[in-house]
């Protein structure tokens, strides 16, 4: 591949195997809590094995 050359990829690891998604989902629900005026969780279920 020359140098000017541009990839484009999109990749979507829809079933967790490539990466573990519970922190950036559990951050969003407290985001989102917060946002509507509820207190937020001090504590989320942990992600299952």
């Amino acid at each position: 591949m020359a140098e000017n050359e541009k990839r484009a990829a999109v990749l979507f690891d829809l079933d967790g195997t490539l990466t573990n998604p519970f922190a950036g989902i559990s951050n969003g629900i407290r985001h989102a809590m917060e946002k509507m005026g509820h207190r937020r969780p001090t504590m989320m279920p942990s992600a299952p094995i």
